[in-house]
C-alpha cells in the first residue's frame, strides 16, 4: 500500500517547518531541525526523555534538498526548502511597500513604480540638488538658481543668475542717447554716437571741445588751421575744406546711414553685406516651403504658417504635413467618422470643446484639445490652454475667478477662441 506524502511528512514538530539539516533522536525516532534540537534544553520535544541523543538523518536531508511545490502567489516551482526564500525576496505576485512612498503594490509592479513615485529622490539636471521627483516641476519653473528664463525684450533664454547683468546689456533694449536724447535700441547706439550732431568732438587743430554738428563751421575758421585741402577723418580721401561738409553729408562711404528696413545705424560701405546678411528684416527663403519670408519672421512662419509644418490631427493624434491635412481627413485618418449614425464617437470632455471623437482616439486628442487645461506658472490656476498667453499677460499672480472672466470675453468677442489648425 502506497502512503502519500505530504508537506506535514517532512516538517519539524518543534518550528513547523521544512526540515532543515534533519536529524532522528534515538528514543523515539523523531525528526527534528538541527537547530530546533540545540533549543530543546536536552530533552526530547516528543517524548520528554533525557538527556537527548540524536544523529544526522542524510537520506532524509536528500529528499528534502530534492522537494519542490508550486509557489501559491505566482506558480512558480521552487525547492521546498527555498520557499520562503522565494516569498522574501523574489516572488513577483507578493505585495511590498515602495521604500519611499510606502504604497503597497506587487512585487513585479515596483520597478515601474519607482520610474514615477512622487517621493523617489532624484537629481536636478540643472544645479544637480537633490530632492523629491514630485518637487522637480516646481523647482525647476520657480526656485532653481540655474534655470532659464526668457528676456522680454529680445526673446533670449539666460540663466536666471545672470538676468540681472543682461539687461544692463540687452542690445534689444530701448536707451536714450545722452548727447541728443533720442530713443533708440541698443545695438544701435554706437553706431549713431559716431554721426550723432550734439555729440561732443574735438578740433583736430586747436584741440577745442565742441558739438558735432559746430565742427565743420569751426574749422573753416579756426585760426591754425592753415591747409586748403583736408582729408575725411571717416574715409580719408583728401578735399577742399569748403567742399568737405557736402561730401560728409552725401557722398562719403563711410558715413553711417539708417538701415530702410530695420532702421539700425550701418556705414555705407557695408550697406549691400547687410542688407543681404544682417538685416533682420531681410527677405529670405523658407528651407521648407521656399517662400520668400522677413528673416525676424522666419522661425515664427516655420512654427505657424509654411505648409510643411508638421501638425497633429485632433481626431487620431498622427503627426502629418499641414498641406496633407485634407487627405489624411477623408481617407487615411483612422479616427475620421464613416457615417452620421456610427456610435463609435463620443464628445471631448473639456469644457467649452464640441468636438465628436472615435472613442479610439480620445486619449490622443485630449492631449492636444486647444481647450484642455494648463496651470499658470505665475498663479498656479487652471487655464484653457488656447487663453494661456492672454492670461500670463495680465495675470497679477492672484487667484481670481479667471474661468468666468474667459466666457465674459468670449461672450463679448474680445477674446476669440482659435480654430484647429489642422483644419481637420
Amino acid at each position: 500500500m502506497l502512503t502519500l506524502v505530504t508537506e506535514e511528512t517532512f516538517s519539524c514538530p518543534v518550528c513547523l517547518d521544512i526540515l532543515n539539516d534533519a536529524i532522528e533522536v534515538d528514543c523515539c525516532q523523531a525528526l527534528l531541525c538541527l537547530e530546533c534540537a540545540k533549543r530543546c534544553g536536552g530533552g526530547c520535544p516528543t517524548c520528554r526523555r533525557q538527556p537527548l541523543k540524536y544523529r544526522a538523518n542524510i537520506p532524509i536531508r536528500r529528499i528534502v534538498l530534492e522537494l519542490k511545490e508550486s509557489c501559491e502567489q505566482c506558480g512558480e516551482i521552487v525547492l521546498l526548502s527555498e520557499r520562503k526564500e522565494h516569498l522574501r525576496n523574489s516572488c513577483p505576485e507578493v505585495m511590498v511597500s515602495c521604500g519611499d512612498c510606502l504604497e503597497t503594490m506587487k512585487r513585479r509592479q515596483i520597478d515601474q513604480h519607482a520610474g514615477y513615485c512622487a517621493k523617489q529622490p532624484v537629481i536636478c539636471s540643472d544645479c544637480e540638488e537633490e530632492m523629491e521627483r514630485g518637487e522637480v516641476f516646481a523647482h525647476q519653473e520657480q526656485t532653481c538658481p540655474n534655470r532659464q528664463v526668457v528676456c522680454g525684450t529680445c526673446r533670449h533664454s539666460i540663466l536666471v543668475s545672470e538676468f540681472h547683468n543682461h539687461s544692463k546689456t540687452c542690445p534689444q533694449a530701448i536707451v536714450s542717447c545722452e548727447f541728443c536724447k533720442q530713443d533708440m535700441k541698443r545695438s544701435q547706439l554706437a553706431g549713431h554716437e559716431k554721426s550723432c550732431l550734439q555729440a561732443l568732438v574735438k578740433c583736430r587743430h586747436c584741440a577745442r571741445e565742441m558739438r558735432r554738428n559746430d565742427l565743420l563751421d569751426h574749422e573753416s575758421s579756426c585760426t591754425k588751421n592753415q591747409v586748403k585741402t583736408i582729408s575725411c577723418e571717416e574715409c580719408g580721401v583728401t578735399i577742399g575744406r569748403k567742399k568737405l561738409a557736402n561730401h560728409l553729408a552725401n557722398k562719403c562711404q563711410q558715413r553711417i546711414v539708417d538701415c530702410i528696413e530695420c532702421g539700425e545705424a550701418v556705414v555705407l560701405a557695408e550697406m549691400k553685406i547687410h542688407s543681404k546678411e544682417q538685416c533682420e528684416n531681410r527677405l529670405t527663403n523658407c528651407d521648407n516651403c521656399k517662400k520668400k519670408v522677413v528673416f525676424n519672421d522666419l522661425e515664427t512662419h516655420k512654427e505657424k504658417f509654411c505648409d510643411y509644418r508638421l501638425i497633429r490631427c485632433r481626431r487620431c493624434g498622427d503627426t502629418i504635413p499641414y498641406y496633407k491635412r485634407k487627405e489624411h481627413r477623408c481617407k487615411q485618418c483612422p479616427g475620421r467618422r464613416r457615417s452620421d449614425s456610427d456610435e463609435s464617437y463620443i464628445g471631448c470632455r473639456h469644457r467649452r470643446c464640441d468636438l465628436e471623437v472615435n472613442r479610439s482616439f480620445v486619449e490622443a486628442h485630449e492631449e492636444i484639445c486647444i481647450h484642455r487645461p494648463v496651470r499658470c506658472k505665475t498663479c498656479g490656476q487652471q487655464i484653457p490652454w488656447f487663453s494661456r498667453d492672454y492670461h500670463e499677460k495680465f495675470c497679477d499672480g492672484e487667484d481670481d475667478d479667471f474661468d468666468n472672466l474667459i466666457d465674459q470675453l468670449i461672450d463679448s468677442h474680445h477674446l476669440q477662441v482659435p480654430k484647429y489648425i489642422e483644419s481637420l
